[in-house]
């Protein structure tokens, strides 16, 4: 993910960034159905068969994740 809002670091002083998490996005499956979790093939991404569902995630996560 690259943020495209510039700020600056300096020493010995505290930073805060705003981040807004949009979840119905984060959480849209295909033709912007939600992600069915009832399904149990859904309830997990640690495991290597739910890549799918990862890479969905991932995705997702670059346009419901915005720094104010």
């Amino acid at each position: 993910m690259t943020i495209f809002k510039s700020f600056e670091l300096k020493d010995g002083e505290t930073l805060d960034l705003n981040l807004d998490l949009d979840i119905l996005k984060l959480l849209q499956g295909t033709n912007n159905q939600l992600i069915d979790f009832t399904d149990p093939a859904n309830l997990s991404t640690y495991n290597p068969e739910n890549d799918a569902l990862s890479a969905l995630l991932m995705g997702n996560l670059e346009t419901a994740l915005e720094l104010e």
